[in-house]
């Protein structure tokens, strides 16, 4: 069975606003004296009298860019993993104090934290109301800068001991923002994930920042000079330059900008890897929005224009090269043309890609 779904310029978690606290608490009172107490170190949400989430999909996630409605279209197909976080959000009467959460201020590195808490220490949600929240998904306010993402399943397919891996950049909205926490993001990348076997609860340690953000994933840089589309002919042309001083900057969510190149107008193909899994590619210059005048996905390939933008292609699946894959420090895998997503931004001028690994 198969579950479609929007995501709004995110191809990683989007969120919408609704509430609903009719979820009732055994000791509803428990934890407003401790959160009166510790008045000294009180941020935003430990105020709160409850913490948010909403209903999980389960299942692997494929994307593709839909240049009608600008937004990326995703499919779920179902199995044991969580792949979809769905916009509607589910509030409970449980306080961030109340699950021992008010013992870490001025701790705001992930890794840090990862090092002070015990996994067995982390309490399950469900233990504190009577519903069955198995299906669901929670953020537990740390401090202003630290969430710990809760879910009774790895995020994804590709679960790793110990990691969760953000392909994309996640915006708080909704509920979730109303914890005011000092940022209104949660920048992609790899965070360390702690799994208590004794609730067997997933918990994913996220740091929150603000757009515009800078980051310091490396940057390879290819000259476009003749290219046809085929990336095939790119890779095996040209050796990739690591651009020491490129500065990545996310603008929005899978909107980047690159200093000092983009925006000195330097024509080129831009590689990197914002989530540290799959490829992404910024090109300026030619290819031109147009499609590309060789349909990839028949067999043979023919000679005529595809019916929708897809200047990027493959003649042939490849693996991403070894000396891209070793400076970008993510692992090599299989290109395949239905894993690229494309899309011409006509306000930067640039045709953006992602090539998932699948």
């Amino acid at each position: 069975m198969k579950k479609l779904f929007v995501l709004l310029m995110s191809a990683g978690l989007v969120f919408g606003c609704s509430e609903d606290t009719s979820i009732e608490v055994d000791n509803e009172e428990k934890g407003l004296d401790e959160v009166q107490n510790k008045e000294s170190y009180i941020p935003y949400a430990h105020g709160r009298s409850t913490i948010c989430g909403g209903h999980v999909e389960y299942g692997t996630t494929t994307f593709r860019f839909n240049p009608t409605t600008m937004a990326w279209e995703g499919s779920c197909e179902d199995s044991s993993y969580v792949c979809w976080l769905n916009s509607w959000f589910i509030c409970h009467p449980v306080s961030a104090c109340e699950l021992g959460f008010c013992e870490f201020p001025g701790i705001f590195d992930p890794l840090e934290l990862v090092e002070i808490i015990d996994p067995l220490e982390i309490p399950s949600i469900q233990d504190y109301v009577k519903d069955d929240i198995r299906q669901q998904y929670i953020f537990i306010p740390v401090n202003e800068r630290l969430l710990i993402l809760q879910t009774y399943q790895p995020l994804n397919i590709f679960f790793e001991e110990g990691v969760s891996r953000h392909a994309t950049s996640i915006k708080l909205e909704g509920e979730i923002a109303e914890y005011e926490m000092d940022g209104n993001v949660i920048a992609a990348g790899i965070y360390p994930m702690l799994y208590n076997n004794e609730n067997d609860t997933y918990n994913t340690i996220v740091s929150v920042t603000q757009f515009p953000i800078k980051t310091e994933k490396p940057v390879m840089g290819l000259p476009i000079d003749g290219f046809s589309g085929s990336l095939n002919e790119l890779f095996q042309s040209n050796e990739p330059e690591h651009l020491q001083d490129a500065e990545l900057i996310e603008t929005d969510i899978e909107l980047f900008d690159l200093a000092p190149y983009l925006q000195e107008k330097v024509e080129g193909a831009y590689i990197f890897s914002n989530g540290l899994f799959d490829l992404d590619m910024i090109f300026y210059g030619d290819p031109s929005p147009q499609p590309s005048k060789v349909d990839p996905t028949t067999t043979p390939i023919k000679e005529e224009p595809t019916p929708e933008p897809m200047k990027i292609w493959l003649n042939k699946e490849m693996w991403l090269p070894q000396s891209i894959s070793e400076i970008l420090g993510i692992e090599p895998f299989i290109l395949k043309n239905e894993n690229i997503i494309q899309s011409y931004d006509e306000k930067a001028g640039v045709l953006r890609v992602k090539i998932l690994n699948r």
